[in-house]
Formats: C-alpha cells, sequence, structure tokens
C-alpha cells in the first residue's frame, strides 16, 4: 500500500512517517469498501459502484481487499443488467488471482458467494469460471505422476496438427504461364480492431505488477478507441493516472465529459494531473471541487499545501 500511495500522490521523500500515512489511508479505502459493501447488501446497487471502485484503487496491493471490491462490483453490475462491466471486474479478480492465488479463501458471506459464481458463469468463459468456483485444490502432487498442463496439451496437439499437415503428399497441377497486370488498390488496409476488454485486463495486470511501462503503453492504446463509453473511459483515465502517466490521464478525463452524481472525487484525481503537469491554476481549482467530496486525509493535506502553494 505504501508504494501505491507513493505512486499515486507522489510523496517520494516520505520516511520516517510514512507509515503513519499508509495507515491512515489503508483505513480510508477500508471505509469505502465496508461502504459500498452495505450499498449491495441494501440493493442500492448504482450507489456502491464508486465507493467500490476508488476502494478497489486505492487497496490494489492487498489482494484480498481488491478482489472483495470487484466481487461487489460483479454482482452490482449483474444486478444493474449490465453483463460487460460485470466481465470486467471477473478479469480484474482473475489478473490479481494469476498474482497471488486468495479468491479461494475470501471471506464472503454464502449469499454472495453463491451469487458470484451464478454471474461467474453466466459472463466468463467455462475454463476461467472454473478458476473462481472451484474449491482451492492442494498445491502439491505425487512426484512420479506430475500433472499434464494446459499449456503442454496444447502445445502437444499444436505440434500433432503440424506434423499431419506437413507429411501429406502435395500434388501439383503445372498451368499455363500468364501475364496478369494489376492496378494498386487505393483504399488503405482496414486497421485492425482493437480488444478494448483484452487491453484494460493487461493494463490492470501491469499496475498489479508494478510494471507501469506497460500498463501505460495498454491504456494508451485505449485512447485511440473512438467509441468508448462513460464507464470506460473513466477506467482508462483511472489507469493512466495510477501508472503516473498524468498527461494521459487528463486526456481520458477530457473523453469523460461532465462527470456524473457520486464520480466527484475524480476531480481530485484531475486536480493532481493538472498539478503534475504545470497547470496549477486549472489545479486549484479543480481541487477545491473535489474537496467536499473527500476525506482530508495527511496525504491528501500534503498535495493541497503543494497546489495552494503552486506559482
Amino acid at each position: 500500500m505504501r508504494k501505491l500511495i507513493q505512486w499515486t500522490l507522489l510523496l517520494l521523500t516520505i520516511s520516517g512517517g510514512a507509515p503513519l500515512f499508509a495507515a491512515t489511508a489503508t483505513d480510508f479505502y477500508l471505509g469505502l469498501l465496508r461502504r459500498g459493501i452495505s450499498e449491495v447488501d441494501a440493493g442500492r446497487n448504482d450507489t456502491a459502484i464508486t465507493p467500490l471502485r476508488l476502494a478497489a484503487f486505492g487497496l490494489v496491493e492487498s489482494v484480498e481487499h481488491y478482489q472483495t471490491a470487484q466481487v461487489y462490483l460483479a454482482i452490482a453490475f449483474d444486478r444493474m443488467q449490465q453483463p460487460e462491466a460485470a466481465r470486467e471486474s471477473m478479469v480484474r479478480i482473475l489478473a490479481a488471482e494469476r498474482v497471488e492465488r486468495k479468491f479461494a479463501t475470501l471471506s464472503l458471506p454464502a449469499p454472495i458467494r453463491t451469487a458470484f459464481t451464478a454471474v461467474a458463469k453466466k459472463v466468463l468463459p467455462s475454463a476461467d469460471a472454473a478458476l473462481l468456483t472451484s474449491p482451492a485444490q492442494p498445491a502439491t502432487a505425487p512426484a512420479s505422476q506430475p500433472p499434464t498442463t494446459q499449456t503442454q496439451t496444447s502445445a502437444q496437439t499444436t505440434t500433432k496438427k503440424v506434423v499431419e499437415s506437413t507429411s501429406r503428399p502435395v500434388v501439383e497441377k503445372p498451368e499455363p504461364t500468364k501475364t496478369v497486370q494489376t492496378k494498386p488498390s487505393k483504399t488503405p488496409p482496414a486497421k485492425p480492431r482493437v480488444d478494448v476488454a483484452a487491453l484494460l485486463a493487461a493494463g490492470d495486470r501491469a499496475v498489479v505488477a508494478a510494471k507501469l511501462a506497460d500498463a501505460r503503453r495498454a491504456y494508451r492504446e485505449l485512447l485511440t478507441v473512438p467509441d468508448l463509453d462513460h464507464a470506460t473511459s473513466i477506467r482508462v483515465a483511472e489507469g493512466l493516472y495510477r501508472s503516473r502517466d498524468f498527461a494521459g490521464a487528463l486526456e481520458a478525463f477530457a473523453r469523460v465529459g461532465t462527470l456524473r452524481s457520486g464520480e466527484e472525487a475524480y476531480r481530485y484525481y484531475i486536480a493532481v494531473a493538472l498539478f503534475e503537469t504545470g497547470q496549477h491554476e486549472r489545479a486549484k481549482r479543480e481541487l477545491a471541487s473535489a474537496l467536499p467530496y473527500i476525506e482530508i486525509t495527511p496525504d491528501v493535506e500534503r498535495y493541497r499545501a503543494r497546489i495552494e502553494a503552486a506559482r
């Protein structure tokens, strides 16, 4: 958590006071997580989205809390009939699971785990759904019979197909030689369609693994997609902010347009991004708009002092 705070708030000179700041910020994000869970439990799924997203953002280095936030997000989105958003939360859980296996041991109420299992089976491929819905398996196996991995099986199948295809005799029929004059095509080749979900997942995995350059590349590529919806644009902006690409974050927030009710806290991210790109007057205005909607932690107070003192 301390490392995340250093990345997102540029507290590069904290040493002795860092544990206190980290604990305070963690309490803040845990409070948001509890609030989001309460909203989902009460059936107020639409008002649960923002606190859960912010909690996941702040608790990304605590796999258990991060996955818990994504579980409740997936359920909330499913209840709101937004299957693609629910699937994206599932993909984030899978990305975290590949970093550290924690999901099977999460402390989730039985109705929530049951609801999550139902959503996973609806929106994920069967193999991915099984990874999140099957009980934890022992990590060891008999030495004399090592398990065959999916990669090995796939490689063997591919090899077999290649051998079969290359072993078949090829009969060539001679054809009369023809001279064909062709005109160069004036139509440029179509650009390959960008896989938005795959790039979001790649960016999220890179952030979790602290590979910020890889994260920036993934999120930057998403900025080239012309028709991103509001929610996806916010995720791209948040990802660029987390990977410390402040100019890219501002570009993404510009595409978001007007923030909706419940999204006011994102103005703090905009204020920080403006400050880090040298736009101090605009940063002050955005910060003033954000402060009524965020908790004034020591970290926020430190950044407020820097922004308000900027010339």
